[in-house]
């Protein structure tokens, strides 16, 4: 009985170190996931401010309504507020941001780079707008460049990591 024990115990171990291998494996993945819904978003803003010249709230519902996932309630909960509440623009797109992002895996620099936008949109005009959502969509396009590659070559290492310290630690403990 004490050995069929240590095996459920040892197999146990090397399941849940191989499980967070994997997780560590896909972390990135899902980082370049989340990136590319903000940056559909952004090219959906891009579209409604150059193209139909909507005003923020309409071009924020428009996008919010398209776009999908985090992207999506941002865009939707941005435009509530700028209807109902008279608050500074940039306060309504950070609070926003803050909320929409604190369950994703966008990491502290994302954030700032779409953060930054909060001072090109809503203060200049429909020009310096577009071209300040081109550069929060070219930052996004080469931080998801860089994610690609150096996923492709970390998610080996973090798998076969995961399961040679679980079986490590099974070892070590029987």
């Amino acid at each position: 009985m004490g050995i069929v024990m240590k095996l459920c115990g040892g197999g146990l171990v090397c399941l849940s170190c191989a499980l967070v291998g994997l997780y560590f494996a896909y972390r990135d993945n899902y980082r370049i996931i989340d990136l590319t819904e903000f940056r559909k978003a952004l090219l959906l803003l891009k579209s409604e401010i150059g193209f139909a010249r909507n005003t923020l709230p309409e071009a924020f519902g428009h996008v919010g309504e398209r776009a999908d996932g985090a992207p999506g309630r941002f865009f939707t909960t941005c435009a509530e507020r700028l209807c109902k509440n008279k608050e500074p623009f940039s306060i309504i797109w950070r609070d926003g941001l803050r909320t929409v992002t604190a369950g994703s895996y966008l990491v502290n620099e994302d954030i700032g780079a779409l953060a930054r936008l909060a001072d090109v949109i809503g203060y200049l005009d429909a020009p310096l707008q577009i071209e300040g959502v081109e550069m929060a969509v070219i930052y996004i396009d080469g931080k998801v460049g860089e994610l690609a590659a150096k996923n492709e070559k970390n998610r080996r290492m973090y798998r076969s990591l995961g399961i040679l310290g679980g079986l490590l630690a099974t070892v070590l403990i029987l």
